[in-house]
């Protein structure tokens, strides 16, 4: 009985001290991520909110709208439009790897707010917005993981 009893004693401390380790490994997690995101927040200001990429995005998308009724580009503006692009790989070659795709959503974010894009053209820019760090030749060089809202 008393082996018993020292037995069920040690399985209890044993549960216990694994649960203790399991909250701790979360509450670090929790505080790892809480890091990351102020860290990414910093560097989307220092950034400047990603203000060449958020331009690129947004001549991008009027630009393709523009070209289904225009057919052509005008000569002036391709160069203009590659120089912004130019200017949105130097941002985000500047930033963290991982902070890259949570610059981006919050750049999107911002154009949202904004109000300036229909629901299709929003769809369209953040699509171009997900495959940015890979059109750049910056890691990720998987598309961001963002999602779309189905509805306008």
């Amino acid at each position: 009985m008393v082996k018993l009893t020292l037995l069920l004693a040690t399985l209890t401390l044993f549960l216990l001290l694994v649960n203790a380790s399991i909250y701790q490994l979360e509450e670090d997690e929790y505080e790892n991520r809480l890091t990351e995101q102020q860290t990414c927040r910093q560097e989307f200001m220092r950034h400047d909110r990603l203000r060449a990429c958020q331009r690129f995005l947004m001549r991008q998308t009027k630009r393709t709208r523009q070209l289904e009724v225009e057919e052509e580009e005008d000569e002036y503006i391709r160069p203009f439009n590659q120089m912004l692009f130019q200017r949105c790989c130097q941002e985000l070659r500047g930033a963290h790897a991982q902070c890259r795709c949570p610059m981006l959503k919050q750049a999107m974010k911002i154009q949202q707010q904004m109000g300036q894009l229909r629901f299709e053209e929003m769809r369209q820019m953040c699509s171009m917005a997900r495959n940015l760090p890979n059109m750049c030749q910056l890691e990720p060089m998987t598309p961001c993981p963002f999602r779309e809202r189905r509805s306008e």
